[in-house]
Order: C-alpha cells, then sequence, then structure tokens
C-alpha cells in the first residue's frame, strides 16, 4: 500500500524534531496518557473500516464539544477520502499533497492558526482535544508506511472510544462495516466506492 519517502515524516521520539516545517512541540507525547481499553470486537475488520469507525465517533464528539473549526472539516474529508483511495498511479502521492494542518498537529506538532483560541472559546482544554486527536490520527498514520499494527489500531480505537464516551458519544453500529476484512489487502481491506464511502460516513 503506502511507501516510505513520500512525506518528510520524522515523528517518533529520536527523529527529526519538525514536520512538514512545523517545529514539534516540548512535552508531546506520542501516546494519549489515557488506557483505552483494547476494542476485540473490532478484529475482523479492515485498518479502513476502524479508520472509518473512529471518524464517526471523532466527528460526532466534535459536534457534542462545539469544536466547529474549519481545520477540522479538513482534517475529516481528507481521513474519509484516504478510505476510499483507488490504486491509480500517483493517486496516494496526491492524497499526501493535499494534507491538511491538522494532521500534523495529530501527529504531536502545533495546532493550526487561530485554533488554540478557538478551543478555549469553546472552553475544550488543547489536552482533551489532543489525545482525541492524535489517537484518531493514529489509526492511520500509526500504519501508513509500514506494516498494518493490528493490535495498536485497536488500542488507538479503544482510547478513543474510552475519551468520547466521556462525552456520551456511543460506539457505532458495526453493521455498514463488516465486509471489509482485515484478511483482505494486508490488512488495509480493499477499497470501496463512492456509494459506499457514503453509508460509512453516515
Amino acid at each position: 500500500m503506502p511507501v516510505d519517502g513520500l512525506l518528510n515524516r520524522n515523528t517518533k521520539p529520536g527523529g527529526s524534531s519538525s514536520y512538514r516545517g512545523v517545529d514539534r512541540l516540548p512535552n508531546c507525547f506520542w501516546h494519549s496518557t489515557v488506557g483505552g481499553r483494547t476494542i476485540s470486537d473490532i478484529t475482523a475488520l479492515s485498518l479502513r473500516a476502524r479508520l472509518a469507525v473512529t471518524l464517526r465517533m471523532f466527528g460526532e464528539y466534535c459536534g457534542v464539544r462545539r469544536v466547529d473549526h474549519p481545520a477540522v472539516g479538513a482534517y475529516l474529508d481528507h481521513l474519509w477520502s484516504f478510505i476510499g483511495l483507488g490504486g491509480a498511479a500517483g493517486a496516494f502521492k496526491d492524497w499526501c499533497d493535499r494534507e491538511p494542518p491538522l494532521v500534523a498537529a495529530g501527529l504531536g506538532y502545533g495546532w493550526p492558526e487561530g485554533f488554540a483560541d478557538h478551543l478555549a472559546d469553546r472552553g475544550v482544554s488543547e489536552s482533551e482535544f489532543r489525545q482525541v486527536l492524535c489517537a484518531t490520527t493514529e489509526i492511520l498514520y500509526g500504519s501508513l508506511f509500514g506494516a498494518t499494527e493490528d493490535r495498536e489500531s485497536r488500542r488507538f480505537l479503544g482510547e478513543v472510544t474510552t475519551l468520547v464516551g466521556l462525552y456520551g458519544v456511543r460506539f457505532p453500529d458495526l453493521a455498514p462495516f463488516t465486509n471489509s476484512c482485515w484478511s483482505e489487502g494486508n490488512g488495509w481491506g480493499y477499497p470501496i466506492g463512492p456509494v459506499e464511502l457514503a453509508a460509512w460516513r453516515g
């Protein structure tokens, strides 16, 4: 699926301190500090389906917390578009080149301009939102440049479930996603068409 070298992504401990020219924040941890449970019910689901489940919860959480900054919509659209990404030549690189700034924040870097003020206006702490955002982002980016991470993706999904559940966001019905299996496409599942993507997005 994805290959190394398409992005300058050196974010893990011991790597570069910048990502697309954005400095990494001090004291920003790679993993959430919340010990979210590992979700076992999704074991058969592909990584695409796990990402979709997570994005559904993240979007609902943002609605509940009234975090409606344009950067959130751009972030959601970008990650949803990956789920439907086909294998056309150059498609993955084009997708990477359109990456919105909130992805970098989800990898431990600074907020887009004005975003911290928006969170403050909504009464949402930066640490709370960053935990949810980082766990959501890692569902995809934890596997994007290497082998698909089964256990890690389930753990991050568990963290998101735990965090957003504090605000009444429920785990979605898995029925729409069950046709996309971990056993297909090296864990990614097969690309889905626009009709199915719309159904997944809800």
